[in-house]
């Protein structure tokens, strides 16, 4: 059922005769409205029809909210796009005003090499987005190697972690921990949860990376020492165009959709992912669990 649909039913439905008698009780010294709803021969069902509109109300309020986060995303996406393109057009007309210097050149250079990273990281994300809306998966499955893929993921942010003198450690407490997956996708689950980390967590800050097994799943716990997650905003903090990836998005490049890419991944791998913040606490903590593959325990050659 499309917003059309949902908006013509209303109206119907608030065509139909109602009588609303309002009654009121007394409990416990407290008045309390009851709303009686008196049919009549000709209005038999419109009990059910009441019913059914508060359904589409509520499915056209979610439809309306789900419209306003797309209308956000684009124009953020716009903002994202504009910058980029301006600061690479920027440097173009520096460079043919007249023969630069061979500083001014490498200078130029590195400012359109920068630019042109942000755009492609931006056709990325979008990249995603239609992915989520088609359904594909990737049917390039193999045997990985957790302790390796975060490895790799800890080397891609760590420009962004040096670069904020954060303190970050990796744990693990098996030498071998194998999962069944596409290694791209995979490791950009753990790209997005330690960049993220790393983006958010103040200067100087702590990053804890910890691998375990539990039973036949897989655990990835990224646990920092940051500002945490606001308590209205954790509920939504996997959803694509939610509040939650807009709002903690406009503070960093990017369209705000990692963590419901995140969200994605994990599930189509058959695992779970888990965002943990409480108020008053510093930092946060995400889990990631997927479907354990073969387990080989520190200092044990046995094999699950």
């Amino acid at each position: 059922m499309n917003y059309t649909d949902i908006k013509d039913s209303l109206e119907k439905v608030r065509e139909n005769e109602q009588r609303l008698n309002t009654r009121f009780m007394e409990e416990e010294r407290t008045m309390n409205p009851v709303f009686v709803i008196q049919q009549t021969e000709e209005d038999a069902g419109t009990a059910g029809e009441f019913a059914h509109m508060n359904n589409l109300s509520q499915e056209l309020k979610n439809l309306q909210l789900a419209s306003q986060y797309k209308d956000e995303f684009l124009a953020h996406l716009s903002h994202e796009l504009r910058n980029p393109v301006s600061s690479i057009n920027a440097a173009a007309e520096i460079l043919s005003l007249a023969q630069p210097d061979p500083v001014r050149l490498q200078k130029m250079t590195e400012v359109i090499k920068r630019q042109i990273n942000l755009l492609v990281g931006l056709i990325d994300d979008l990249s995603d987005v239609s992915h989520f809306a088609k359904g594909l998966s990737s049917s390039d499955t193999r045997l990985l190697d957790v302790n390796q893929l975060v490895a790799e993921a800890v080397e891609e942010n760590n420009v962004v972690i040096k670069a904020r003198n954060h303190n970050l450690k990796v744990e693990s407490s098996f030498d071998d921990l194998y999962i069944i997956g596409d290694h791209k996708r995979v490791l950009q689950v753990f790209k997005n949860i330690l960049s993220n980390a790393a983006k958010y967590t103040p200067q100087g800050g702590n990053i804890l990376v910890k691998l375990t097994a539990e039973g036949d799943e897989v655990t990835i716990n990224v646990i920092d020492d940051g500002n945490g997650i606001a308590p209205e905003l954790l509920p939504k903090i996997f959803d694509l165009f939610g509040p939650a990836s807009q709002a903690t998005d406009h503070l960093n490049h990017g369209l705000g959709i990692g963590l419901a890419v995140v969200k994605n991944i994990v599930e189509k791998h058959n695992g779970s992912v888990k965002a943990f913040s409480t108020e008053g606490v510093k930092g946060s903590r995400f889990e990631v669990r997927f479907p354990a593959a073969a387990l080989v325990k520190k200092n044990s050659s046995q094999s699950n």
